[in-house]
């Protein structure tokens, strides 16, 4: 299969993967693994953005999916433009409906793909619609967030402006064309398919935290 054969190109390149820390409220003094050619940053590693500065100087590309909790009591239209200067001020690539190609040691180039991925809240279809957007409520309250003047509520969640598939659609379409095209990572910070051996697999919430598809 050719999605065997690009894993087996991707997983030449090392990577070292932090994601959900929580520096907000936890403490941790990351360090670079040995060997990785670039860091991953997937989300949710500072509601203030501070602790960003920890990955300034960094000996290895530095790239990041922002997460869910990176939008904590901010207006999400206008966080994109704020978050991408901070990250661009500390060398971090940001990387919203974009991908990068990397060069790894071995010479091998890696696109990668990254969108922030928000809710399907259809995941288990259209019936149990409503039944997910209420079990999704906690973490807006969580995130009192807002988008464009109103409050990022659940259904607002849907909005082409806040799903990760458009996103991921005009990633995909930007990618580089022709024989010589690298193969492509898709960091994010949720999960990207419904696999039934996740801990939420059967949890009304499980929609506010996986969608099922992925360039």
């Amino acid at each position: 299969m050719a999605t065997s054969g690009t894993w087996a190109i991707i997983r030449a390149m090392r990577l070292q993967l932090l994601s959900d820390l929580h520096l907000e409220t936890e403490s941790y003094d990351p360090e670079p693994a040995l060997g990785a050619e670039a860091l991953i940053l997937a989300g949710d590693i500072d509601t203030r953005w501070d602790a960003l500065a920890l990955f300034k100087d960094w000996p290895v590309p530095v790239l990041m999916v922002a997460g869910n909790h990176e939008f904590d009591g901010r207006a999400v239209e206008e966080a994109w433009p704020a978050l991408q200067a901070r990250c661009e001020a500390l060398g971090i690539q940001l990387l919203e409906q974009a991908s990068t190609v990397l060069t790894g040691d071995d010479g091998r180039r890696i696109r990668f793909c990254g969108t922030v991925r928000w809710s399907d809240f259809d995941l288990f279809g259209a019936s149990q619609r409503e039944r997910a957007m209420r079990a999704a409520g906690y973490f807006q309250r969580v995130m009192n967030s807002r988008w464009r003047g109103a409050p990022l509520t659940q259904r607002r969640f849907g909005k082409p402006a806040c799903n990760a598939a458009p996103g991921w659609s005009k990633c995909s379409a930007n990618r580089p064309k022709g024989a010589g095209m690298p193969p492509a990572s898709s960091p994010t910070l949720h999960p990207a398919c419904a696999a039934p051996t996740h801990a939420l697999a059967s949890s009304p919430a499980r929609p506010a935290f996986a969608a099922p598809t992925m360039t």
